[in-house]
């Protein structure tokens, strides 16, 4: 549900806040998060 939540500020109103830094911001939680399940 947090993941789904954190996604959502990307899909929604708060996507044109984070970019452009959003593509950058994403494949870095992005990485992180796969360290952290793999």
């Amino acid at each position: 549900e947090l993941l789904q939540q954190f996604e959502a500020t990307f899909t929604g109103e708060d996507a044109r806040k984070h970019s452009p830094k959003s593509a950058t911001f994403i494949d870095g939680v992005k990485g992180f998060w796969d360290r952290m399940t793999s």
